[in-house]
């Protein structure tokens, strides 16, 4: 990978965190759902973060900045169990991904609504039953175009506005959810994406 972009020099530092014991087999195992060789690949925001870079946040994933429509993979084979717009428009949305066989539900946040694959489309949000299926590897989505021209996005700083198509990307949260029935309540672990990621 190439390190001279972005905050991707960083990423020794931050590995700290611990993992459920239940998960400890699968660390630095998972595919990255972004190619980690793309040249624009570029890591901007840490677990637990703070706005500012700052450890002591509460960041809930990683950000991983590509341009949009750059595609997104599924790290591993599971169900698509919950799609929804970011309620503001059909630009932006978010997708969980939760494996019957880690237990781990893959938040996917930030891509691209309005072209999501049509069998992808039909989950309904928190469909815990859901029956779509993908394979590890598959393209399930891409990243998202911030449309900051649109009146809903007036809520962003007038900073994060100004940078445009730089702001496209891809957060990415991980979870431990043993009991998929408490994945609407948020009562999941969650923990720190790059520990199970597989090593840059």
């Amino acid at each position: 990978m190439n390190k001279s972009f972005g905050r991707n020099k960083e990423y020794e530092q931050h590995l700290e965190g611990k993992l459920p014991e239940e998960l400890e087999r699968f660390r630095h195992s998972v595919d990255w759902p972004i190619n980690p060789n793309d040249e624009n690949f570029h890591l901007s925001y840490y677990f637990l973060e703070t706005r500012e870079g700052k450890k002591g946040g509460n960041h809930s994933g990683i950000d991983i900045k590509v341009p949009a429509q750059t595609p997104i993979y599924a790290p591993e084979s599971g169900r698509i169990v919950s799609v929804r717009s970011d309620g503001r428009d059909d630009f932006l949305g978010d997708i969980i991904l939760y494996s019957d066989e880690t237990r781990i539900a893959y938040s996917l946040a930030h891509v691209q609504f309005f072209d999501l694959p049509e069998k992808i489309r039909k989950c309904k949000p928190f469909d815990r039953d859901s029956p779509i299926e993908v394979k590890k590897g598959e393209e399930i989505a891409s990243v998202g175009y911030w449309p900051f021209e649109n009146k809903n996005y007036d809520f962003l700083p007038e900073d994060i506005k100004a940078l445009k198509e730089y702001y496209c990307h891809l957060h990415f949260g991980t979870e431990f959810c043993p009991d998929i029935s408490q994945l609407k309540e948020d009562m999941n672990s969650r923990f720190n994406p790059l520990l199970i990621l597989k090593k840059l």
